[in-house]
């Protein structure tokens, strides 16, 4: 108030300033509080379970395929058919006339309608006893013993298929210990204890180390993989599993980093020359070789942006993705090698406009005078930049048929991690982690290529493990 009282202009024009630039601070916080308020799964990178009890409403960014619901043309289905030799044939004999009560047990049936009915016979464990001979010899005196087969090697000890079961359970079905306790118990009567589930996991780990380390070969030299992380409770501290993916492989690596130190120890992207699929972690871009990014990241951050301020940009740049998508699915559907360049171009350029606008509409917050340092930027102008600068990674896809347009691949050989996590809430040694992680990995591997998860499994167990193509 004295500054007032002295009617000095420069005062005044001081104060002025200095409120302009706290309205102006003012206003950036309130809008990012804002927009934080407002984000969810369905408009950010938070999972589903951060939503609460306010669910957003379900609005999946996929456009309608125009197809009527259900099977489509074409589509073989799996109905349950009749067999030529059932093992079991029960005939159900007519004895009398149901209309005037004359026997018919002497008369020839004049036709016969079949039905089948699929079930599972009464389950029991088979005890297969070996004993091994000791003989001794007439001329020399001495005793030899008959070996054992390869694996029989307690009194008493569960098969390779007891085995199998308890890793399929425990791995793939994410079933815990006591739970799994309970399947065998009420199935097959088996009390079966921790001690046997526990060298079963072993034993699968130890016999899956040349396997996971030929994964981790190949995917080194891949043309393009796709790469995630998740964080996951170890000992109730947060650790990381990494995920490094193909159509046809998934090698899983667990670490209590997530940075630079988990990526080198993994040892796979310090190797590559190809492309690299990602969903926009910096630490990704200190590696050799071309960087793609997450399209369908993008696609939730521009309907935050939508939902926020209602600029139009964000959609048309949306609709511009999807066309783009939908252009290089049909490239790839006809067999050719790229886009049309002609469409290409044409493409780039109206994503540039596009970015221009939203640019234009947006514009960055300048620093006061007499300061450097640049203040936070909104989020619509952070995202835009992001856009604008990595341009060349976000549209990697338009330009290489072999290139996905999101990073879905490797969120799903992630998802079974998160699942793990609800079902049993952490790990309570490193050890179990990464026994998860190596075993986890082999059976993704050979998911994506076919195979009967118990049929690997068993495999390894008797010491023979199926080999993924690499």
């Amino acid at each position: 108030m004295a500054l007032y009282a002295a009617d000095d202009p420069e005062a005044l024009w001081t104060i002025i300033q200095t409120l302009q630039e706290t309205l102006a601070a003012l206003r950036q916080d309130f809008d990012r509080v804002a927009q934080q308020a407002h984000r969810n799964s369905r408009n950010s990178s938070k999972p589903p379970s951060s939503d609460g009890y306010q669910k957003p409403p379900p609005k999946s960014q996929r456009q309608p395929s125009g197809k009527k619901v259900g099977g489509q043309p074409g589509h073989l289905g799996h109905t349950l058919m009749p067999v030529e030799t059932p093992d079991t044939i029960q005939v159900h004999a007519v004895s009398t006339c149901a209309h005037c009560g004359v026997s018919l047990t002497d008369q020839p049936p004049q036709a016969v309608q079949r039905r089948q009915v699929f079930d599972l016979p009464p389950q029991r464990l088979h005890v297969t006893e070996h004993q091994a001979e000791s003989k001794e010899c007439p001329a020399c005196h001495q005793r030899t013993t008959a070996a054992f087969p390869s694996g029989v090697e307690a009194p008493t000890q569960y098969g390779p298929t007891v085995m199998a079961l308890a890793v399929y359970f425990n791995h793939f079905q994410l079933v815990p210990y006591a739970r799994l306790r309970e399947v065998f118990r009420d199935l097959w009567d088996v009390a079966l204890s921790a001690g046997p589930l526990l060298r079963a996991n072993r034993l699968v780990a130890q016999e899956l180390a040349p396997i996971t380390e030929a994964i981790r070969t190949a995917l080194q030299t891949a043309p393009v993989v796709n790469t995630d992380e998740t964080g996951m409770r170890v000992l109730n501290h947060l650790y990381w599993f990494h995920t490094v993916s193909t159509p046809l492989l998934t090698f899983l690596f667990a670490h209590p980093k997530r940075g630079r130190e988990a990526i080198n120890a993994m040892d796979i992207l310090p190797h590559r020359e190809g492309t690299t699929v990602h969903d926009g972690l910096p630490t990704y871009d200190a590696y050799p070789g071309t960087q793609a990014r997450c399209n369908a990241h993008h696609g939730r951050e521009l309907t935050a942006v939508t939902e926020a301020t209602h600029q139009s940009w964000a959609a048309d740049l949306q609709s511009l993705l999807r066309e783009m998508k939908a252009a290089t699915d049909s490239a790839r559907a006809a067999g050719e090698a790229q886009v049309n360049p002609a469409l290409q171009a044409a493409l780039r350029t109206q994503y540039d406009r596009v970015i221009r606008t939203g640019l234009e509409e947006n514009p960055a917050v300048e620093p006061p005078p007499g300061r450097r340092r640049r203040p936070a930027q909104s989020f619509p102008r952070n995202l835009l930049e992001r856009l604008d600068t990595k341009r060349e990674e976000v549209l990697c896809f338009l330009g290489d048929l072999a290139v996905p347009f999101d990073n879905n691949l490797a969120e799903r050989d992630l998802r079974m991690v998160k699942v793990k996590q609800k079902v049993s809430g952490t790990f309570r040694t490193e050890d179990g982690a990464t026994r998860f992680a190596t075993i986890r990995g082999y059976l993704s591997t050979a998911r994506k290529q076919g195979q009967s998860m118990f049929a690997v499994l068993r495999s390894v167990i008797e010491g023979k493990p199926w080999q993924p193509l690499t």
